[in-house]
């Protein structure tokens, strides 16, 4: 998939490219945010999107 950004329009925002890049990675990456600790085990917590918006590029959730 090709994604292209509007500069103009995310600067109008306030939104820079760095913040576009970041929320993509939020969503679509494997950013760990924190780790769970155990006596036995360490458990990493993923961040994600719902799946629905990884599911349709248009951001849409389907209907079921």
């Amino acid at each position: 998939m090709t994604m292209e950004i509007d500069r103009e329009a995310a600067a109008v925002y306030g939104v820079s490219i760095d913040q576009v890049r970041q929320e993509l990675y939020n969503c679509f990456g494997a950013r760990q945010v924190a780790t769970i600790y155990t006596a036995s085990n360490d458990y990493q917590v993923i961040l994600e999107c719902n799946k629905q918006i990884q599911d349709d590029p248009t951001g849409s959730p389907r209907s079921t």
